[in-house]
Parts: C-alpha cells; structure tokens; sequence
C-alpha cells in the first residue's frame, strides 16, 4: 500500500498548477476535477474533529463537554 504523504500532496498540486498555467486552454474538466480532489485532500489532512462520537450514547459530543471523548470516534465536516 502506498502512502500519500503532506509533501508529495504540494508537488502533485504544483505541478498541475504549473501544466494548469503553461497550457493557453487550461486543463481539461477531468484534469481540473483531479486538481480540486488533491486540494481536498491536502487540507483534510490539517483538518481538526469537530466532535467524538460517544461509542456508548451515540451522541457526538465536544472535549468540553466530555472530557475524555478524544477516546471515541472522531467526526470531521
């Protein structure tokens, strides 16, 4: 299994970024989608829980209001 990693993100973004400039038409819808998806994921991996997911209640629940649910499943938006 392959690991993507925060850097290897950047280059791949920079270098559609540069075929993106370097091309008078832009890159094509297909191109460009893949472009938007390694953006997504590059920022996903900054990305903080909102919320844990009690594994008991199911309810989503903040570190404020649980002070140990950092243990349970992490939600993201």
């Amino acid at each position: 299994m392959t690991t993507i990693t925060k850097e290897w993100l950047q280059q791949t973004i920079a270098e559609f970024e540069n075929t993106r400039d370097d091309i008078p038409f832009g890159l094509d819808d297909d191109d460009a989608k893949i472009l938007l998806v390694l953006k997504r994921a590059l920022a996903s991996l900054d990305a903080e829980p909102v919320r844990y997911l009690n594994k008991f209640s199911g309810t989503c629940v903040t570190l404020e209001q649980q002070s140990n649910a950092a243990d349970d499943v992490a939600v993201y938006i």
